[in-house]
């Protein structure tokens, strides 16, 4: 076995694969009643998580089996959840960017389409009848 080297078959294949394991885990719930969850990311990324009967009470179900006390500090920091959120900042921090920029630009657009009437010749703004 080994990586696929072609970006897009390795995106579908992931499609493919990640609904497969969606089929299995859901079996796995319904023969064995128990509680199932997994979280897997993307090639680009993004999180995808399955969770029977949700992902959330299977995540608090799994930090309470690890400590006796957990309060939603503990919660909202664990690994899982702190990289999407680094990945989700990043992501929008990337997007203030792109606006900032294309806000500067339209800026110094504006500026300069504001300065054209008053160094055009009069004879360009002179009624033509």
């Amino acid at each position: 076995m080994r990586i696929i080297q072609d970006e897009n078959d390795r995106l579908i294949t992931f499609s493919k694969r990640k609904s497969g394991i969606y089929k299995k885990a859901n079996e796995l719930f319904t023969l064995c009643e128990g509680e199932v969850g997994f979280v897997t990311f993307s090639p680009s990324g993004k999180p995808f998580s399955y969770g029977n009967p949700s992902i959330d009470s299977v995540g608090e179900r799994l930090l309470l089996d690890q400590t006796t006390e957990v309060t939603m500090t503990d919660v909202t920091t664990h690994p899982i959840m702190e990289v999407h959120r680094e990945m989700r900042i990043n992501n929008l921090n990337q997007k203030y960017n792109n606006l900032y920029s294309h806000m500067e630009v339209e800026k110094e657009r504006q500026q300069s389409l504001q300065k054209m009437p008053l160094e055009a010749p009069d004879e360009l703004w002179k009624r033509i009848d």
